[in-house]
């Protein structure tokens, strides 16, 4: 049957309108990402400019500081296009527009374009999603690479073996960088890894199963290799016994506590529906901050458990989806330190997978009927939220942050490049010299660890001529040249 014009007309209008929607969707991170540069936080600053002046001396700063895929793609791009403070900020920005493009390409394959743009909305408006983008620090980041990862893995199904070879390349050091840059990617690793092989066994690379097996191992583990070649001190990315961390661990450690599970994920679920009050995540609204969406979110997992018991063929699936989502909130919750939503943003990836799931089933496979177009509606509700939050939230971006980093700042208002200009036009001039005590030898509350690594990083990336840098030490009585050695002996406290 021919198409009339009319039909194919409406059908291109439908293409441009998706792909406008698109460009929308990377139009709000992008507000979101240029309202937040007026304060830094200090995981922000430590993220993405102390850790990553100590990785270009070959070094980490501590066995906590070792997401070392990030600071060494922020490296790559220091020393290629110069350094400024709000840099990784525009790194982020730019991989937001690669993860979104790619999400949309994956669900308009699935699911056409109109059954496609309810999740894209739901899962790029993520009040979540779009705050842990803006930082510097690699808080999130895992969601950012994850669908570029699942782009790349399902798009091998119709590659050439040349081009099979690349792309599966890709795909494995990819996820590699990003297991490097934070550890909640480890629970994609089995979804991607059951794809690839699924993906694999269906094309005519079967024959060479082993070679491209092998071919992707190498891949995974170069830019780990990588790591350890550059870095000196191995010792303390394997395992920092000072701070008792290394490298794939963060700031936590596993903590079989009944009472520490209950209060982490208390504070979870406190970030997740009632507001953001957790390390480093100060929304105005969060994920599902109101009665609709929360009871939007509450029939999307029954549904799934419904679907999981009456649809044979994303049975599987389903069950990994929930597996994976019970494993992280079990492991998760029971590690020490600070725990939120930043140790938990692979739980948003597995509830918007069901999410997008029961979407397509009800828009899509289910007939007309009341109780499909109630399902829709209550689906529809998630969207609606995170649009209605949206200008709150990117307001909210302005105020004051109980986690800003004050000391870096301070002196003009909220606007840390400013100090830092001002500081390295000074350094090309004499010697600074910083005091955080005074001279008896009373310490204030004061870090010259992150002044000197932004001041020092700041000269060598840009390619500046600057004078050293120093600090007042309370223990000698006397000024001292600041270096890396100041604090890789642990003279001074981290």
């Amino acid at each position: 049957m021919v198409e009339s014009k009319k039909d194919v007309s409406v059908k291109v209008s439908i293409k441009f309108m998706f792909w406008v929607i698109v460009a929308g969707l990377f139009l709000a991170q992008l507000i979101f990402t240029f309202n937040s540069m007026g304060q830094l936080r200090y995981e922000e600053v430590a993220e993405s400019i102390r850790n990553v002046f100590w990785l270009q001396k070959s070094f980490i700063y501590d066995g906590i500081s070792s997401n070392v895929g990030w600071y060494g793609l922020l490296l790559i791009v220091y020393n290629i296009f110069g350094f400024s403070v709000n840099t990784a900020k525009i790194i982020r920005l730019f991989l937001s527009l690669m993860s979104i493009i790619s999400l949309a390409l994956l669900l308009k394959k699935y699911f056409g374009e109109k059954a496609a743009l309810v999740p894209l909305l739901a899962i790029c408006l993520s009040p979540a999603m779009l705050y842990f983008n803006t930082l510097q620090a690699s808080f999130g980041i895992d969601l950012q690479y994850l669908f570029i990862c699942l782009y790349l893995v399902d798009s091998l199904s119709s590659a050439g073996r040349n081009v099979f070879f690349i792309k599966e390349f890709l795909l494995w050091l990819l996820a590699m960088i990003a297991w490097m840059s934070y550890p909640s990617f480890i629970f994609y690793l089995p979804v991607i890894g059951i794809l690839y092989i699924r993906n694999l066994l269906a094309t005519k690379e079967q024959p060479l199963l082993f070679v491209h097996m092998a071919f992707s191992l190498t891949a995974f583990i170069l830019p780990l290799s990588a790591a350890f070649l550059l870095i000196s001190d191995k010792n303390l990315l394997i395992y920092d016994p000072v701070v008792r961390s290394g490298i794939f661990r963060g700031g936590g450690a596993f903590a079989p506590d009944i009472q520490i599970f209950f209060y982490n994920f208390g504070k979870l679920l406190s970030d997740i529906f009632i507001q953001a009050n957790s390390y480093h995540f100060d929304l105005n609204s969060t994920e599902f901050s109101d009665i609709y969406p929360a009871a939007a979110l509450i029939f999307v997992l029954i549904f799934s458990i419904w679907l999981a018991i009456r649809k044979r063929q994303i049975r599987f699936l389903l069950l990994l989806i929930w597996f994976s989502i019970l494993f992280e909130v079990l492991f998760v919750n029971l590690t020490s330190g600070k725990p939120g939503m930043r140790r938990n943003t692979s739980l948003l990836a597995f509830i918007y997978a069901l999410y997008t799931i029961s979407w397509y089933y009800l828009f899509v496979k289910f007939k007309a009927n009341i109780l499909r177009n109630a399902g829709l509606f209550l689906l529809l509700l998630i969207p609606l939220h995170h649009l209605l939050v949206f200008p709150g939230n990117v307001s909210h971006l302005n105020d004051r942050s109980p986690f800003r980093y004050d000391l870096f700042s301070e002196s003009n208002g909220n606007n840390s490049s400013k100090t830092l200009d001002q500081l390295v036009a000074a350094s090309q001039n004499k010697e600074i010299q910083f005091a955080c005590g005074d001279t008896t030898g009373n310490l204030k509350q004061c870090r010259y660890v992150e002044m000197y690594a932004a001041i020092a990083g700041y000269c060598y990336w840009n390619q500046l001529n600057c004078h050293l840098v120093k600090g007042y030490d309370s223990k000698s009585g006397r000024y001292v040249y600041l270096n890396p050695e100041l604090w890789r002996s642990y003279y001074w406290d981290h």
